[in-house]
């Protein structure tokens, strides 16, 4: 089945680049989680919609809302984009339900409250699949309270090593999933907490390192759950990741978990120097 996008006038910040509509052009998948959240998931399907690509199917998976935002996303609705609602245990419970229901050839979750940095973002991401054919690929965020700041380097990280102690991540709103991937990988594992993409993204990189894009893929809302794990919970959650996967570095459970609340503690003495830095 092939979706159209239904795109709505607006002004583009560049013309310059020409999506090669040819039919083996990939049909992107985007799935959007929501609970109680009418505003968030209004701007984020309006993302949706405004992106200058025509093989998109929308998939807003809601965990059964008390507000407005089913009545609010219908007004919205168009061809591309179905609404599910049913009972979930928690986000990355959703997000495998979600997965149950796609067709694309990519995954992207582009929860409710993130949107698209621009809208060429689908368009770039076809194309380079189309002349890469990767496994899975990956770009940069950037949060809302840093709109217009220029990230030079991906936020990805480039060392699986750095990744499994949670000093690097793989951002779920900026990685895109191939279909194929996704048969080898399997679905996200809720018992890993806050971190369970981050599990998620260590399965894959076992199988092949990402794709890393040059470009920020989205702009993602700071009020979400993820966002506010503490450092020292991180720290917990992946060493909790590791012994899952069998990475543990330091064999004694208690060395291995010192290690990783040491490291975030470090971190954290490190992001309070740079904030100091620019004051």
């Amino acid at each position: 089945m092939t979706f159209l996008v239904s795109v709505r006038p607006s002004n583009v910040e560049s013309e310059s680049w020409k999506l090669n509509r040819i039919p083996s052009s990939p049909l992107i998948s985007v799935i959007t989680i929501n609970l109680n959240s009418s505003t968030g998931l209004q701007e984020t399907a309006r993302s949706v919609d405004e992106q200058r690509y025509g093989k998109i199917e929308h998939i807003v998976q809601d965990g059964l809302s008390t507000d407005d935002s089913i009545r609010l996303i219908s007004h919205e609705k168009t061809s591309n984009r179905q609404i599910f609602q049913e009972a979930d245990n928690g986000i990355y419970d959703a997000m495998n339900k979600a997965l149950l229901k796609v067709h694309g050839d990519l995954v992207i979750f582009l929860n409710a409250g993130d949107i698209f940095a621009s809208q060429l973002v689908l368009a770039q991401v076809g194309q380079t699949y189309m002349e890469k054919d990767f496994l899975w690929a990956a770009g940069s965020v950037c949060p809302q309270s840093l709109i217009g700041y220029k990230r030079r380097k991906p936020l990805i990280g480039r060392n699986f090593f750095l990744l499994s102690l949670g000093l690097r991540i793989v951002p779920h709103p900026a990685t895109f999933y191939s279909a194929r991937l996704l048969r080898q990988v399997g679905f996200f594992s809720p018992e890993m907490g806050l971190a369970a993409d981050q599990h998620f993204a260590l399965r894959a990189w076992r199988i092949k390192p990402p794709l890393v894009l040059p470009l920020v893929v989205a702009i993602f809302d700071e009020s979400g759950v993820s966002s506010r794990l503490t450092d020292h919970k991180r720290g917990i959650e992946f060493r909790q990741i590791r012994r899952n996967l069998n990475l543990q570095f330091l064999r004694n459970d208690f060395l291995d978990l010192s290690l990783s609340l040491g490291i975030m503690g470090a971190r954290r003495i490190v992001k309070g120097l740079r904030t100091c830095s620019r004051h």
